[in-house]
C-alpha cells in the first residue's frame, strides 16, 4: 500500500493483481476496502477528538503555568 500526497493510503495495481492472483474475488476486495475505509474514518475521528483534548489541556496547562500552579518549587 502506498501513501499519496494527502497522506491517504492507496492500493497500487500490482497489489490488486497479487490479491486477485491469490484467489480473492473483486467482491472480497471491495468489502475489504470498505472495511478499511470505515476503520480509517473511525481512527481519524478518534484522532480529531484527541487533538481537541490535547489543545484544551495545553491551553489550560498554559494558564496554570502562568499562575505558577503545577510547578514544583525546591
Amino acid at each position: 500500500m502506498e501513501t499519496n500526497s494527502s497522506g491517504a493510503s492507496s492500493v497500487d495495481s500490482d497489489e490488486v493483481a497479487r490479491a486477485v492472483g491469490a484467489g480473492h474475488s473483486k467482491e472480497q476486495l471491495l468489502r475489504r476496502v470498505r472495511r478499511l475505509q470505515a476503520e480509517l474514518s473511525r481512527r481519524e475521528a478518534e484522532f480529531a477528538q484527541l487533538r481537541e483534548l490535547i489543545k484544551a489541556n495545553g491551553e489550560s496547562g498554559t494558564a496554570r503555568a502562568e499562575k505558577g500552579e503545577g510547578i514544583e518549587k525546591n
